[in-house]
């Protein structure tokens, strides 16, 4: 695969651009003040014009997919590959795959999807097909494509009208209001992290 360029007139970041960018998530988004994670800008990494990787505490990757050795282990990581990247694109990956509750509420959105849901989730996310491009499986383009889902739903980042495709219910955008109000305020609220289906009476299948 030829290495992403990113577009000309774009200068490389500086570790000061990477600090800068992440102080300018973190006022828009409070959640982030939840965390602790290390960032570094790499340049673009050849995997279809990536903006970011967001790395687990504990996780070095492979040797297909390295975590860069600036980003140490001991904490959780975001490499940086564009310098186009936002703070929204911070905010979305953290919130997605290190934010704790972020990734609760997106393993209940995953879990009150009907059957066709879940194929128009895979339709929808680019991430899915290149999970699978990958030769890592359904299992793992299915959660992948969960995230994409996560951070469309909660930061917009299907730029089309992919969302509006997936047929969410009442219960399923309590799910993601309860998901927005966390990113934006840093707080989870009063009741915690609970199955909201089941308080509206919503079976399993989002229904």
């Amino acid at each position: 695969m030829a290495d992403y360029k990113y577009p000309q007139g774009l200068a490389a970041m500086s570790q000061q651009d990477v600090n800068n960018l992440i102080t300018s998530a973190g006022d828009q988004y409070k959640f982030l003040k939840n965390n602790d994670f290390a960032a570094t800008y790499t340049g673009p990494k050849g995997r279809d014009g990536d903006y970011l990787e967001a790395w687990q505490k504990g996780d070095r990757g492979d040797r297909s997919w390295p975590r860069d050795p600036k980003l140490p282990v001991s904490r959780a990581g975001l490499e940086i590959f564009r310098p186009d990247t936002s703070a929204t694109d911070i905010a979305a990956d953290v919130f997605s795959h290190t934010d704790k509750n972020g990734k609760n509420y997106g393993s209940q959105l995953l879990n009150s999807l009907s059957p066709h849901q879940i194929a128009q989730m895979k339709k929808e996310s680019g991430d899915y097909y290149q999970t699978l491009r990958m030769g890592l499986g359904d299992k793992a383009a299915t959660q992948n494509a969960s995230s994409s889902l996560n951070r469309a739903a909660v930061f917009n980042q299907w730029g089309y009208n992919g969302l509006g495709n997936m047929g969410i219910n009442v219960g399923q955008q309590n799910i993601i209001n309860q998901a927005k109000g966390y990113a934006n305020s840093g707080v989870v609220p009063d009741k915690g992290l609970y199955d909201i289906r089941a308080a509206l009476g919503i079976d399993s299948h989002g229904k």
